[in-house]
């Protein structure tokens, strides 16, 4: 789970001055796989359900929850920046 995020925070670190530019591309999961009708997400939503599934199963944790828990944490992660 750790590369993703932090390859995302080495990328956007200020003291990388020699980055010109950046594109973002993101995955649904990371704010949840199952859409909801009519409800547009804000970037103030995130998959916190499966941060916790994984925080809780380690790695007895799904094979999706993983990967779902890597996206959120990295998109999470480049929107402060």
């Amino acid at each position: 789970m750790f590369p993703s995020s932090i390859a995302t925070d080495l990328l956007l670190n200020p003291q990388s001055s020699s980055i010109k530019r950046i594109v973002v591309t993101a995955s649904t999961v990371g704010v949840g796989l199952a859409p909801r009708a009519g409800h547009p997400y804000t970037e103030e939503e995130w998959n916190e359900p499966v941060l916790k599934e994984v925080k809780d199963l380690g790695k007895e944790a799904s094979g999706i929850a993983k990967y779902s828990a890597s996206k959120t944490l990295a998109e999470r992660g480049e929107s402060v920046f």
